[in-house]
């Protein structure tokens, strides 16, 4: 054994209290630390869970000149022919005034094929009540938010009258009722894409497309080639900075919070360290006048 190992270990015996709680704050610190990382990993898979894997990666849009997409059904299937591209549901929404008895409500009518548009948005995990795919086996049905139905005062099999200028009033009954406990469930209305090409007097057109990714990291990518391509998209870290910028704020004051941990941890490691030291003054003292005195007596030989 090496004299330095062995004069080493010999101390870490003679003090063994100071030691364990030397290793013991290096300890601490270090599952703190595993501890504040798996929060964030954890926060941060949560953040995309429940807003990024249920909202459209990509938004595909009229031209500027455009009110609506013409011939979609043919862009559709070009589009679903990507790499990368999951699904899509193309889309018809628009403006509409709700009334049930003598409540009223302004709110955004949305047309969509039900299984596509499941396909991308899973909004069925957000029913409460009744069944979104009813949307595709009956007709003149909507889907609401919880919120407006308590608004509203409706239910499961209420008729609520829909109109709004230029448009053709309809009697919609209620089929679902949803809840994402956003204030879309407040605003956010879902039909047919047929009846609301009815309502709105816009037949075989849409005013968007949803698209669903692979891989929801390549929006930006995947927009910039559909922009190639001659189409209007946008990706979701686009049309939703608001994500990005909460995991950044979270990112910054974890970071911030693992510094200071860090911190406290070596000042108690080096406190450990100098209280050792300070304690050894005696014996480091002797050693040297020892080493003087050895050293003064050689030199006499000499």
């Amino acid at each position: 054994m090496r004299y330095e190992l062995f004069i080493a270990l010999r101390y870490i015996r003679s003090r063994k209290r100071q030691t364990i709680l030397s290793v013991a704050a290096i300890g601490i610190a270090v599952m703190i630390l595993m501890v504040s990382q798996a929060f964030m990993v954890g926060f941060t898979q949560e953040i995309y869970d429940t807003t990024v894997a249920n909202m459209p990666h990509v938004v595909v849009s009229p031209d500027q000149e455009d009110d609506y997409i013409h011939l979609y059904r043919n862009i559709v299937q070009q589009i679903n022919s990507m790499d990368d591209v999951a699904a899509s549901s193309p889309y018809l929404a628009g403006e509409a005034s709700f009334r049930h008895r003598d409540k009223t409500s302004n709110v955004v009518l949305r047309g969509v094929i039900p299984s596509e548009e499941e396909a991308v948005a899973h909004v069925s995990n957000d029913v409460i009540d009744g069944s979104f795919e009813e949307l595709a086996f009956s007709r003149r049905t909507i889907v609401i938010g919880d919120d407006l139905a308590s608004r509203l005062e409706l239910s499961i099999g209420d008729t609520v009258e829909v109109s709004f200028p230029n448009a053709n009033t309809l009697s919609l009954y209620v089929v679902a009722i949803y809840d994402t406990g956003t204030p879309v469930d407040e605003s956010l209305t879902y039909t047919s894409l047929e009846t609301a090409q009815n309502f709105y007097g816009t037949p075989d057109v849409i005013n968007g497309i949803y698209l669903r990714l692979e891989d929801f990291n390549r929006d930006r990518e995947i927009a910039s080639m559909l922009r190639e391509e001659g189409y209007r998209a946008t990706g979701w870290t686009v049309n939703n900075p608001d994500i990005l910028r909460t995991l950044a704020i979270e990112r910054t004051s974890n970071n911030i919070t693992l510094g200071f941990i860090l911190l406290i941890a070596s000042f108690g490691v080096v406190s450990t360290l100098n209280m050792v030291v300070m304690s050894k003054i005696k014996e480091i003292g002797i050693l040297m006048d020892g080493c003087e005195q050895v050293r003064y007596q050689t030199h006499l030989f000499d």
